[in-house]
């Protein structure tokens, strides 16, 4: 299912920005304050970026079942082509609201890498849903290859996966399958088989 908007769990932006970064994004964005319950209008604003301030927020993108809470740092946005799904507010919240190109040009380059089985750069994992997502960090992986190593990874546990891609368990699981069915890859004993890197690399390249 393609998802409805695109988040990123455990970021953690609030430590990692500057001062000087933060106050440029308060005169350049829109602090917005939403009630606790309060459904929270224009997250999926396919241009816009929005960053917890304070509080937190339910995500529903229509990958699972099951919303995940966003909190303090983490951020999220919409994808083109969907204007379903639901974000809520979990308490009294303040996010701010910036175009995603002031968001690129400001808070890209302090983000950083994300560290797991594998060293990712995050900015590259950012405006996607969970199967782009994941694909894109395997074939960061794959990338990192010897020519002729065997594309098999460590002990990767989906929980370890989602932490590394910002992800949480549920959607990282649906991830995996997804990418299985298609034949990219093969799950044995929490050691993902690399079976078609073009498809993998396909599902990389989307959003």
């Amino acid at each position: 299912m393609r998802p409805s908007v695109w988040f990123f769990k455990g970021l953690g932006l609030d430590e990692r920005l500057g001062e000087d970064v933060l106050a440029q994004m308060l005169e350049l964005g829109r602090v917005e304050r939403w009630g606790h319950s309060g459904e929270v209008h224009g997250a999926r604003d396919e241009d816009m970026i929005s960053m917890i301030l304070k509080g937190g927020v339910w995500a529903d993108d229509g990958t699972t079942s099951r919303s995940i809470l966003l909190k303090t740092g983490d951020t999220l946005g919409g994808l083109a082509g969907s204007d379903s799904g639901v974000i809520t507010a979990h308490d009294e919240t303040e996010l701010i609201r910036l175009e995603r190109a002031r968001f690129d040009e400001l808070v890209a380059p302090h983000m950083g890498t994300r560290q797991g089985f594998i060293e990712v750069p995050t900015a590259p994992l950012l405006y996607t849903g969970p199967t782009s997502r994941v694909a894109r960090a395997l074939m960061h992986w794959v990338n990192g290859l010897d020519a002729d190593a065997e594309l098999v990874t460590p002990r990767v546990p989906p929980r370890n996966l989602g932490r590394l891609t910002g992800l949480d368990r549920a959607r990282t699981m649906a991830a995996l399958e997804e990418l299985s069915a298609e034949g990219a890859i093969e799950r044995k004993r929490a050691r993902l088989h690399i079976r078609n890197v073009e498809a993998l690399e396909r599902r990389a390249r989307g959003s």
